[in-house]
């Protein structure tokens, strides 16, 4: 049996025709679509200061991050080419969770991570989003 992962294409993305222009206005901030990347300067001082006092440095890969943020809105995605019902039906998916391709998963992603690292008592740097310190123990 073949494992195999479906991937939403972010380039083919459009807007719902739902009429709302307020929805898709927020849809289509910067903001929304955003996730921020740790600069290499910012990396550099970080690893010589934790070098300088004898820190411990964690770091972490999550395999299939993207696939564990929930959706703020409903996307809605066309049948895979091959799939028997694609013809016959002109059946579209709903979408609960982010998928590999969608223009929102790396910033759905990373509020997923950020609320989770916030309930350890990590916070995020003002200077740097990326990078966070150890503000309080969890009760």
């Amino acid at each position: 049996m073949a494992k195999c992962r479906f991937v939403g294409r972010g380039d083919s993305q459009t807007m719902g025709l739902s009429g709302d222009i307020e929805e898709m206005q927020d849809a289509l901030k910067v903001s929304s679509l955003y996730a921020p990347v740790a600069s290499m300067v910012a990396m550099r001082i970080f690893f010589v200061l934790a070098t300088l006092f004898s820190q411990k440095i964690h770091q972490l890969d999550i395999s299939g991050a993207f696939l564990y943020g929930d959706l703020k809105q409903d996307i809605f995605i066309e049948l895979p080419l091959g799939h028997p019902q694609r013809q016959e039906n002109k059946k579209v998916w709903k979408t609960r969770k982010a998928l590999y391709g969608l223009v929102q998963s790396p910033a759905i992603w990373n509020d997923t991570l950020n609320k989770f690292l916030e309930t350890l008592g990590l916070t995020p740097l003002v200077s740097e989003v990326c990078l966070y310190v150890l503000t309080s123990r969890p009760t």
